[in-house]
């Protein structure tokens, strides 16, 4: 349990800079263009 519980933690902890910097960048765009 505790092994999944790290594997989930570890998946959101790379996912939320991705999610961060598609959002950071269609906020660029849109502004820009």
């Amino acid at each position: 349990m505790l092994e999944q519980l790290k594997a989930e933690v570890l998946a959101a902890n790379l996912a939320l800079p991705a999610h961060r910097l598609v959002t950071f960048t269609w906020g660029q765009r849109q502004r820009g263009g």
